[in-house]
């Protein structure tokens, strides 16, 4: 995402939750993260308006407000990838300019012409919503204001059939509006469609927000006789209000709900100034690379300096760009504290045991899964990550034979381990073998990914003039998905392929089963589909290579996907819970503590193969996670389950229906039990054991595969 944009989204249909804007590229991975500086490698994404918050309200408390339901039902316009995170890093060649999205043949683009034919058709479904919001009463929903505590069942299955009815037709000129605007974000007429089109979003949110607290007032023998209702059973809404119904222990009166939201805005200013310094006030230095030639460095191109070849470049960019966050660390630290703070005072006034509680119980996750994945990692820290970095070390002094005492650095993790191999995928070989690779899942699923790639153009294909960079899912209730590539022909360009398609097919599963009220899936659900995906592929590519190199490359990239999704975000999410505790046992969060905090953090993940860079301590500063409330761990948790759920179905050990059913469940249940009516248990320890059990297992081939790159022999000492 670039670096001051907030943009509505979602991957495939859920909230659309007010998201960090991404500050950098980063790689193609949403969890990578040097730094996590790009992704709130995290949801899909924000609303798009002047004055929407430059960082989450919520990839994360995760929705706007703690129950998730009428307002967060609507916010389900269009969900994205964390696009964020997912930006791919090749540059275009400069000899060749990009198209203009005019000169782009058809069969590049995705199929906007089946939302509406005509841009005419879109702007007049636009005039017909504002007609019919009067002015933006809404009248229609306006007369159901007051009246719920008498109403009875059928009374509020009345209201929220209007109330869907009506943001059916909303999500729809949202995601065409949307999804215009973003192929050629310089046309005016396209960035005037969609401003039209977020307006009558904003107009319905404001006009309907009286609902859910209208509901959770009513009296406790009510709201449990409503939920029980037949009527209620009968139209599908029993388990939309039972979410909507768990935060009446966590609602004030009218008055204190009111104090809450003036404090709330009052209390987000500090993570508006994170974002407006972060994303636009920021100046870094020039560096000098290996060579002394000079090089810019921004918070976009940081990645790409620390994946250089050139060490000198890798160092001058990571002590270049933590001098300029070390030279604000008190304003930073006074504004993550403030962020923090929000979050401690706002548990406390809902009566939440803490922060963790609030965070997570909106969606049903006992606070055990975080804990658990935490103190699950640390204690295989020494098998994996330590082991890896040892690896790692190795490696790259083979690559240095001139020096002979070589000390791995923070700048040297996410350097090249092996020589380059050219595995290059045109986009049609890439769609044929994203195809092949989900056949696992039986002919029903691989026909859904068949069509969307070659018939009913879901992908908008690659890059054009003034196209919205990175990758991400998109979509409604009514609509087909669709997916935004910027495809390039290497190995990073066919696994973003694979993850967005595995978001949209299970959009397209929800949609084919669920009703609009349970379209939505939680980030906890969202990232088992596409990492699924991509584990199905990578099993199709290691089958497919000949050569010790090409199958050094997947282990390495494997190893990569692993080491950032699951322990980067368990490592961040680590070092979120602590600092949260903190505050809540009332510690002061000073530049010296979060800074003595993330240090010890990272010792302990990395190991004692790193040696302590000083810089690393500041990488609390620049982090927008965590401006959220607990929500990286998500990542984690998520590709542990896709890992287990992959292979055991590629084992035989659980028939692929059962995993599809969890795509088809959508948000209908909450996501732990959905995961676990597929077999895997995230209240248990097992799916992480497993993940750290394949990790040291990719480590220890990919040591057995460059057994022959070995470092320079020490001297001996002379006679």
């Amino acid at each position: 995402m670039q670096a001051s944009r907030a943009a509505f989204a979602v991957s495939g249909a859920g909230v659309v939750r007010a998201a960090v804007p991404a500050t950098a590229a980063a790689s193609r991975t949403r969890r990578s993260t040097v730094g996590s500086v790009a992704a709130l490698s995290a949801v899909g994404v924000a609303a798009v308006a002047v004055g929407v918050a430059s960082l989450f309200a919520s990839h994360q408390g995760v929705s706007l407000r703690p129950s998730g339901g009428l307002l967060s039902a609507l916010r389900a316009a269009t969900r994205r990838t964390p696009v964020a995170a997912r930006v791919t890093m090749a540059v275009s060649a400069a000899t060749k300019p990009l198209p203009a999205r005019s000169e782009v043949s058809d069969e590049d683009t995705w199929a906007v012409d089946s939302i509406f034919p005509t841009v005419d058709a879109f702007t007049a479904e636009i005039d017909a919503l504002n007609e019919l919001s009067d002015g933006g009463k809404w009248p229609s929903l306006a007369r159901y204001r007051g009246t719920l505590a008498s109403a009875g069942p059928s009374g509020v299955v009345s209201l929220l059939d209007a109330f869907f009815a009506t943001m059916r037709r909303i999500q729809v000129i949202h995601v065409y509006g949307h999804l215009q605007h973003d192929t050629d974000t310089a046309d005016d007429d396209k960035k005037a469609g969609y401003g039209r089109a977020v307006s009558v979003y904003y107009s319905f949110a404001e006009a309907t927000s009286w609902i859910d607290s209208e509901l959770v007032a009513l009296p406790e023998a009510d709201a449990t006789a409503l939920v029980a209702s037949p009527e209620v059973a009968a139209a599908g809404y029993s388990f939309y209000l039972k979410k909507i119904m768990r935060a009446r222990a966590h609602t004030l009166s009218a008055e204190g709900e009111e104090l809450i939201a003036m404090a709330s805005k009052a209390m987000s200013a500090s993570t508006k100034a994170f974002g407006a310094l972060n994303n636009a006030d920021f100046v870094f230095p020039s560096i000098r690379d290996g060579q002394g030639e000079l090089h810019e460095l921004t918070l976009g191109n940081y990645i790409g300096h620390m994946r250089s070849r050139d060490r000198r470049r890798r160092e001058a960019a990571f002590k270049g760009l933590y001098g300029v966050y070390g030279a604000h660390e008190n304003s930073l630290a006074e504004m993550l504290a403030g962020a923090v703070e929000k979050n401690v005072f706002t548990a406390r006034a809902r009566k939440y045991d803490g922060v963790l509680e609030s965070a997570l119980a909106p969606n049903g996750i006992p606070t055990s899964v975080y804990t658990s994945l935490v103190e699950t990692v640390r204690a295989s820290l020494p098998r994996t990550m330590h082991k890896y970095a040892k690896l790692r070390r190795r490696l790259l002094h083979s690559q240095s034979p001139a020096v002979r005492n070589f000390q791995l650095h923070y700048w040297d993790l996410y350097a090249p381990l092996i020589p380059d191999v050219d595995i290059q995928f045109s986009y049609d070989e890439a769609r044929k073998a994203v195809v092949e690779s989900v056949a696992p899942l039986g002919d029903d699923y691989k026909e859904v990914i068949r069509a969307g790639l070659f018939e009913r153009r879901w992908v908008d294909k690659f890059e054009n003039a003034n196209k919205r960079s990175g990758a991400y899912s998109s979509g409604c209730h009514d609509t087909q998905p669709f997916v935004l590539m910027n495809y390039q022909e290497n190995l990073d360009g066919i696994k973003t392929l694979a993850h967005e398609l595995g978001h949209s097919a299970h959009s397209a599963l929800s949609r084919s089963t669920q009703p609009i009220q349970y379209l939505d899936y939680s980030i906890f659900i969202a990232e088992v589909a596409s990492t699924f995906n991509e584990e199905l592929l990578q099993k199709t590519l290691r089958a497919s290579v000949s050569t010790d190199e090409e199958r050094m490359m997947l282990v390495n990239a494997q190893l990569d996907d692993i080491r950032g999704t699951f322990f980067r975000q368990t490592q961040l999410a680590d070092f979120e819970l602590e600092m949260t505790r903190a505050a809540e046992a009332k510690t002061p969060l000073t530049p010296g503590f979060l800074k003595s905090l993330y240090a010890r953090i990272s010792a302990d993940y990395i190991g004692p193969d790193v040696a302590a860079d000083p810089e690393i301590e500041l990488e609390f500063s620049r982090i927008p996670h965590f401006h959220a409330r607990l929500y990286v761990y998500q990542y984690a948790t998520s590709l542990a389950a896709s890992a287990q759920l992959a292979d055991r179905v590629l084992a035989g050990d659980l028939n692929a229906e059962a995993y599809l059913d969890v795509l088809r469940g959508g948000g209908s249940v909450d996501p732990v039990e959905l995961l676990q009516q597929a077999g895997v248990d995230l209240e248990t320890t097992g799916p992480f054991e497993a993940i750290c059990d394949k990790f040291e297992q990719l480590v220890d081939e990919l040591d057995a595969l460059t057994a022959h790159m070995q470092p320079p022999a020490p001297r001996q000492p002379s006679a």
